[in-house]
């Protein structure tokens, strides 16, 4: 019966392949010539910003390492409730944590970030990438504005700064490429399983065991600080690698954790939920938008 199949029944059909891609990326860059405008002023003071971060290295071969990690009651309020408040993605509170713990240790109250993502998307209505094996991740730069003063203003700061970057920040690296970025990378992975007691029937299960050294030592991370989470077993957990001196680190690592449960609080105990102009399609600017909810 294999015989009679053609190459495309068995496999199915041909879908675009990685050179393919990157002839259509850089074909983006070269047609969208109008996000420019928008990545221009986004980093305009990356490289002042980046000055003020480097000064806090203790050496470019320094390597410690923090982390913390939720409980599964508070983990749980993160998935299920937080995000009613501001109509917010678990990766907006993240990020305003995250944010308002940097400037603990930078003193400013903008700052930028290395954002990531999967890279798989949809800027050419022809191209099908959704088996083509690759490594199509997309890098751009975020800059973070927080309010010490108001964790609601952060909080939405924060969202509608990430529901303004274009595609999902695709563009950056085409225009740009990947020369002069923020040396802070922020990657939230996921949630690796629910955290229910059926989890532990599974007979695969993710474990937080040392894996050893994953990248070659030869390898150089420019990054200075490089903090990844993820929620595993019901219960969130980040880990900060850097370059910074370990007071400094734990300062940071400290204040992210602190920053966080004080949103999570803050979120899950509101009465009722607010809009941002982001989820009125930007047709009102948001202090018209405040004073409108203010009244009802």
């Amino acid at each position: 019966e294999l015989s009679t199949q053609s190459v495309e029944e068995l496999l199915g059909r041909k879908g675009t392949i990685y050179r393919q891609w990157v002839k259509i990326v850089k074909n983006y860059g070269l047609m969208h010539q109008d996000e420019k405008y928008y990545w221009d002023k986004e980093v305009a003071s990356l490289a002042e910003n980046l000055a003020r971060v480097e000064r806090l290295i203790e050496s470019e071969t320094t390597t410690n390492y923090q982390g913390f990690k939720l409980d599964k009651e508070t983990t749980n309020l993160l998935l299920m409730k937080v995000g009613r408040a501001y109509h917010t993605e678990i990766n907006d509170i993240l990020l305003s944590a995250f944010a308002l713990a940097l400037t603990k240790i930078t003193e400013e109250q903008s700052n930028y970030i290395l954002l990531e993502g999967h890279g798989r998307e949809e800027i050419e209505k022809h191209a099908d990438i959704t088996r083509t094996v690759g490594w199509f991740t997309s890098m751009y730069p975020v800059k973070l504005n927080v309010d010490q003063s108001s964790i609601a203003n952060t909080i939405i700061s924060i969202k509608e700064c990430l529901r303004q970057i274009p595609n999902k920040g695709i563009g950056y690296g085409a225009i740009y490429g990947y020369k002069d970025l923020p040396r802070i990378s922020f990657n939230y992975l996921g949630q690796f399983d629910s955290g229910y007691e059926e989890e532990k029937n599974k007979e695969w299960v993710v474990v937080g065991e040392g894996s050893g050294n994953t990248v070659a030592s030869d390898n150089y991370d420019s990054n200075i600080i490089n903090a990844n989470g993820a929620i595993s077993n019901g219960e969130l957990s980040f880990g900060v690698l850097s370059k910074l001196g370990l007071a400094d680190l734990t300062l940071l690592v400290n204040e992210f954790k602190e920053q966080l449960e004080n949103i999570i609080d803050h979120t899950s105990n509101l009465s009722r939920s607010y809009l941002t102009v982001n989820d009125v399609n930007n047709i009102i600017s948001q202090n018209y938008l405040d004073k409108i909810q203010k009244e009802r």
